[in-house]
């Protein structure tokens, strides 16, 4: 979940630099303390740069032209940040940064029960040599509950395993000891 969200534009100075030269304007992006550069791949003056506005300065065509540039790229941004939020994904700014360069988010969704269950289905074929019967018998009933919970919390088969948080947990660990009256301990392993 997105707390904290902020995008600026700053020319970044090379080693080589020389008064006068152009320099690389680039795009940071913070959430929740996380930073992401992009390049803008646009290229201004120190001397014509309006560090306060994030823009170039003056009325020239160029720098007209440099800011109708960077007024895009930081449209992008807040329609990927909004496309992100409607389909429910994380908003971060490596995914961010993904779709700004053309990328796709993660093809495969790790889902949940998937997981467990292939996790359980390990578990089993160690049976006896490295796990006692008990032990799979207690993942066993883990994996029933953790999927009658996804049922009646979210009302889906599986969950993917990005949109498990603090919340997920907590909603859990209240519906195992009221709904299915699991002592403390149980809920907690």
């Amino acid at each position: 979940m997105e707390k904290s969200f902020g995008m600026f534009f700053y020319l970044k100075k090379r080693s080589c630099y020389k008064k006068g030269d152009e320099m690389e304007i680039y795009l940071r992006i913070t959430v929740n303390k996380n930073v992401a550069e992009i390049r803008a791949r646009r290229k201004c003056q120190a001397e014509r740069w309006n560090n306060a506005a994030g823009r170039a300065g003056g009325q020239t065509e160029i720098a007209k032209s440099i800011n109708a540039w960077l007024d895009v790229l930081q449209r992008k941004v807040y329609d990927y940040r909004k496309q992100l939020a409607d389909n429910e994904k994380p908003i971060t700014v490596d995914n961010l940064k993904r779709l700004l360069i053309g990328q796709e988010l993660d093809a495969h969704k790790y889902m949940l029960m998937e997981i467990f269950k292939q996790h359980n289905d390990r578990m089993a074929a160690l049976d006896g040599r490295e796990y006692a019967a008990g032990t799979l018998h207690c993942y066993e009933t883990s994996f029933r509950h953790t999927a009658s919970f996804i049922q009646y919390k979210y009302k889906v088969g599986d969950l993917d395993i990005t949109r498990l948080n603090y919340e997920f947990m907590a909603e859990y660990e209240f519906w195992l000891k009221s709904v299915r009256k699991c002592d403390h301990n149980s809920t907690m392993k």
